[in-house]
């Protein structure tokens, strides 16, 4: 940034007359340079620890947002494979039920057979 030439020097000037009439108009204080680099340093010094503070503190919510956000795709990836094995298992059961409904009409059809062996022994 460049600043015309004096304009520091001025600015430096027009802030001692300021300090002066505003904080020591009852008393004839000289306000020394250090005096006024400590009151025109310490506020900007402030803020921007400040927002290097709140940038910290930004960066570190995001890194927990991040970390909960791993948390949660590792426990979709959990819902995941159980749905994967609850399909399995379905799948089982689907083969189960034909097998019962084979087993079923096997019972049926030898249930009939007896019936018929009993009408033929009971005709005799």
């Amino acid at each position: 940034m460049f600043l015309p030439s004096g304009y520091l020097a001025s600015l430096i000037r027009r802030a001692k007359i300021f300090l002066r009439r505003t904080l020591w108009k009852s008393t004839a204080m000289v306000l020394t340079d250090s005096q006024l680099y400590f009151a025109v340093g310490l506020p900007v010094f402030a803020v921007l620890m400040n927002i290097i503070a709140g940038i910290v503190q930004h960066s570190a919510v995001m890194s927990r947002f991040t970390s909960i956000d791993n948390q949660f795709t590792n426990i979709d990836n959990r819902f995941t494979n159980v749905d994967n094995r609850f399909t399995g298992v379905e799948g089982r059961f689907v083969g189960l039920d034909g097998r019962f409904e084979t087993l079923t009409g096997k019972v049926i059809e030898i249930d009939n057979r007896l019936t018929r062996l009993e009408a033929i022994l009971e005709r005799r």
